[in-house]
């Protein structure tokens, strides 16, 4: 064609579209077949090969079918696999001792807070008045804290100089080395089935729910 449309760089002549029209409207099956058409006329654009050894690809045969195909074939299987959820708990001295600080993004400023001001200061014991006590060291905190954690917001920042905060993670702390004492340090596994109670299950559906067919043509596993 002399200008392409868009992306088509294809058009089909008159004898083409009546071809297709009577196959289509009889519904019939066609084999494959030559047609005589001339040889593309290849574009002189872009990098020519300089290689005198290599030869040009043979045209392929234009041909035209015909296929008709069951609806079923369209679809595909949609399968839901439940697996139960494996959960390891250990009381280790080590992950009782990461309690101490929020996780997230307060987590690498609660490690230098308590290194620096609170490691040889606050004690674990219930009764200690002093655990989260920042009062003295506000300004310097607050100026290091916006120069080594320049992504801590305003808010977060207070957060961090709050004692409630310390004293909510020292309350997990210690509840978690009260369950040590009464469980021991030893990895323990288990393993409990999950459920979606807003989406009760079809009946008949067990663990692996029933395969159904859509006629929606989606990129799933094709039915064999």
């Amino acid at each position: 064609m002399r200008k392409s449309l868009g992306s088509k760089r294809h058009v089909m002549i008159d004898d083409d579209i009546a071809t297709i029209t009577r196959c289509f409207g009889n519904f019939e099956v066609v084999q494959a077949q030559a047609l005589d058409k001339p040889a593309e006329v290849k574009s002189n654009r872009g990098r020519q090969a300089t290689n005198s050894k290599l030869t040009p690809k043979p045209e392929a045969v234009k041909t035209f079918a015909s296929k008709i195909f069951a609806a079923h074939e369209f679809g595909y299987r949609r399968i839901t696999i439940e697996r139960p959820l494996r959960l390891s708990w250990q009381f280790s001295d080590e992950r009782i001792a990461s309690l101490r600080f929020e996780s997230g993004t307060l987590n690498a400023a609660m490690h230098w807070i308590y290194s620096e001001y609170g490691q040889d200061h606050w004690q674990d014991a219930a009764d200690c008045e002093l655990y989260g006590q920042l009062g003295e060291h506000h300004v310097e905190i607050r100026a290091y804290l916006k120069s080594h954690f320049a992504d801590l917001k305003e808010k977060q920042i207070k957060d961090l100089l709050d004692a409630s905060t310390w004293l909510a993670q020292k309350t997990v702390l210690l509840k978690a080395r009260a369950l040590q004492g009464e469980i021991g340090s030893a990895s323990l596994m288990t393993s409990m089935a999950m459920t979606t109670p807003s989406k009760p299950r079809a009946s008949g559906q067990a663990m692996v729910t029933n395969s159904r067919w859509t006629p929606k043509s989606k990129s799933r596993s094709p039915m064999p």
